[in-house]
């Protein structure tokens, strides 16, 4: 509901650029979709939010609903080289990652960083809980 996607472009060209969009739900997942296909890549789903899941299934909710990861979503994209690409001609250029940073906003009070910089194997860097 309150989350704003990113694009990010890895590689390809002008004309056929890979892109792929990270957007945050309030069910709890942050999505990695191909936006050429719209294919999903993968989903992350924090380990405090797995109980949510079921009630959002279920659609038992009501009132209560159980908020996710609805919070602010940004990235690090550092292109060393400056030509908007991570990958040239297949290869990761040297130096260069993708790190997403979301919050849980409505849903909690922690904070994530994922290494997304391969698509297929992202990596959890760390979590910041928060308090009461």
């Amino acid at each position: 509901m309150h989350a704003k996607p990113a694009l990010i472009t890895y590689g390809g060209t002008d004309a056929n650029p890979d892109i792929t969009l990270f957007v945050a739900t309030n069910e709890g997942y942050l999505h990695a979709v191909d936006a050429s296909d719209g294919t999903e890549q993968f989903s992350f789903v924090p380990k405090e939010l797995l109980s949510n899941l079921s009630i959002v299934f279920a659609d038992t909710a009501g009132t209560d609903y159980p908020y996710g990861l609805d919070g602010g979503l940004t990235a690090w994209v550092n292109d060393l080289n400056n030509n908007r690409l991570l990958y040239t001609n297949g290869s990761l250029d040297a130096g260069e990652f993708v790190y997403l940073y979301q919050g849980m906003r409505r849903g909690g009070k922690n904070y994530y960083a994922l290494d997304v910089t391969k698509r297929t194997s992202p990596k959890l860097k760390w979590m910041i809980q928060g308090g009461v």
